[in-house]
């Protein structure tokens, strides 16, 4: 296997916790193929069947699902090292749930069902990493359904807000990603979100410079 590949699959979480030439050996025999795709190219649309065990290697892949208005609802960003739609893979309904384009120029290591599932029955590492996947993966869909499904802006925002304090461990959050982009992850138009930043700014609850938002009264994110 080639090394470049190597180093990229040695930050999979496929592969945590194993050496590099454990990941080696247990791929050999393996056949795999490398996808190339850029940016905006799509992966695959809602409903296509999935046939084969995706990993992205480098780049970034975004999925969207579409309402039944036509608007697109952002769902998630997998960078890196990520395994595309793991919980469907095996799934009675194995088709992928949502719109997928690539976000960057991105590479795919694909392998079959089959090899996955030789993997996982041979090594309890690989099993334990792929259940922990679908538990973070199921985790993480639980909250986006929850905040699609909060009555109001307001509760989008401070529910975002306090979930960026606990990951970042402090009360001066960072933000990783443009308004729009946290905007179209709730399902509301940037203007709406910077509208709700404001009042909060103006009620004494948060403080914005820039990028950087201060949370100066956790009280209020905890109602």
């Amino acid at each position: 296997m080639d090394e470049i590949i190597l180093e990229m699959l040695y930050n999979c979480v496929l592969f945590n916790g194993m050496e590099k030439q454990d990941i080696r050996k247990t791929l050999e025999g393996i056949e795999y193929k490398i996808l190339i795709y850029n940016k905006d190219d799509i992966f695959t649309l809602a409903d296509e069947p999935i046939m084969h065990v995706d990993i992205v290697l480098s780049g970034l892949v975004i999925s969207k699902m579409t309402s039944q208005s036509g608007k697109e609802v952002p769902i998630g960003r997998l960078p890196a090292g990520q395994i595309i739609a793991p919980a469907f893979v095996f799934s009675d309904h194995n088709r992928y749930p949502v719109n997928i384009r690539a976000g960057a120029y991105t590479e795919i290591f694909r392998m079959s069902k089959t090899s996955l599932e030789h993997l996982i029955g041979s090594n309890e590492k690989i099993r334990m990493n792929f259940i922990k996947t679908i538990s973070n993966r199921a985790l993480f869909l639980s909250n986006k359904i929850r905040s699609l499904g909060l009555s109001s802006v307001r509760e989008n925002v401070k529910s975002f807000l306090l979930n960026e304090s606990m990951l970042q461990k402090s009360n001066t959050i960072r933000l990783q990603k443009s308004r729009k982009e946290i905007a179209e992850s709730f399902g509301i138009q940037k203007y709406s979100l910077i509208r709700m930043l404001a009042n909060l700014e103006k009620e004494g609850s948060i403080k914005i410079e820039g990028k950087t938002i201060i949370i100066l009264d956790t009280n209020v994110f905890k109602d």
